[in-house]
């Protein structure tokens, strides 16, 4: 197809197949898709509008292949054009950017952009679309620890898939998530409801990476229930793929457990190798995680509080208010044995301000 010679409406064909492949995951015939837009690129930089539908969608295209250079040196061309976009341009922007942004662990600025996007969503009609974008919010509430209303968006994006047989598989997902919630709120039997459903569809399709995530989940379920040999069961079947997108978070799970288990020697040994992958692939998060856990696990006082201090501190810039709650009250008990009751007070205090951060922060929704 020459566009030089075809319409507006073959030109908009094409660019809504290659989003479909994208939207599908489908990479190999993305590219294919691709190539055959960018052989045309001179006859669409002459219509702005579908030039904006272009570079809209080469960045979506570089946000599913995870090619992080691409997507930085992308991004400021298409902030470019923001003032040009028409509603649906604009929701896509910062729906894009939000992902991007949820990406690289940077939680509040992509739910800012969510709820940008979410201001223009009345223009996206495709029901697919909204259950993605729902489902993408309900992710980034979740990271921040607010677990109603990322249950109210999962379930909102799980009834949206399931009115496509194409998307079950995005219906799975959103259940591990509706799952992850109950963890959180401690309605642990519908956990597992949840878990086993997402399970019974991946065993069908026998899609490893999707057991990859159920495995995961189904360790964090039994890790917050203190059954830490089943948690233990579950995150080495998670970490058995080496493909696993949540790999290091598992093996931070899985060394957890194994220090809770007494078995000090494999989680020191694991300690080590999720710093190590942690700094190679500056995950900051979780080698602060990593890093906590090791301290906690370690005889020297000294090393305890000055990592928890640092820890904290990266916590609280990162507005990761569910992680300085957690380790404020290690701190807080810390201080509170040696009899340091002011340091004691002041990390307790901290741990309360968390805890009312999460509730805000919900109330206002």
């Amino acid at each position: 197809m020459d566009l030089d010679v075809v319409g507006s409406d073959q030109l908009t064909s094409l660019l809504n197949t290659w989003n479909q492949y994208i939207r599908t995951s489908e990479i190999e015939r993305a590219e294919q898709v691709r190539k055959n837009v960018q052989n045309k690129l001179s006859s669409i930089e002459e219509n702005q509008s579908k030039f904006i539908d272009y570079l809209l969608l080469e960045f979506r295209h570089q946000l599913l292949q995870k090619n992080s250079e691409e997507i930085t040196s992308l991004l400021p061309k298409v902030e470019s054009y923001q003032t040009e976009m028409d509603g649906l341009q604009t929701f896509y922007f910062f729906f894009l950017k939000g992902i991007y942004l949820y990406n690289t662990r940077n939680y509040e600025a992509a739910l800012e952009n969510y709820e940008l996007a979410e201001k223009k969503l009345s223009f996206v009609s495709d029901d697919v679309e909204r259950a993605e974008f729902y489902y993408k919010l309900a992710s980034v509430y979740c990271e921040l620890g607010q677990s109603f209303l990322s249950a109210t968006h999962a379930k909102t994006a799980f009834d949206l898939f399931q009115k496509n047989n194409e998307f079950l598989k995005r219906s799975s997902h959103c259940e591990l998530l509706l799952g992850l919630n109950c963890v959180e709120m401690k309605q642990f039997e519908q956990a597992e409801v949840q878990f086993h459903s997402a399970l019974n569809y991946a065993n069908k399709t026998e899609d490893v990476n999707l057991k990859s995530h159920i495995y995961h989940n189904l360790g964090y379920l039994y890790a917050e229930q203190n059954l830490s040999d089943a948690a233990v069961r579950y995150l080495k079947l998670a970490l058995e793929n080496q493909d696993h997108e949540n790999y290091v978070a598992a093996l931070y799970l899985l060394t957890r457990e194994q220090f809770k288990l007494k078995n000090v020697e494999q989680a020191t040994k694991n300690c080590s190798k999720g710093i190590e992958l942690c700094t190679r692939e500056n995950n900051i998060e979780y080698l602060t995680h990593f890093k906590l856990l090791n301290a906690l696990n370690s005889e020297l006082t000294e090393n305890f509080e000055i990592t928890f201090k640092e820890g904290i501190s990266y916590f609280v810039k990162e507005k990761l208010w569910v992680y300085v709650q957690e380790y404020a009250e290690y701190l807080a008990d810390f201080y509170n044995k040696l009899e340091r009751y002011k340091e004691a007070c002041h990390y307790f205090d901290l741990s309360i301000k968390s805890r009312k951060e999460i509730f805000e922060k919900e109330a206002l929704k």
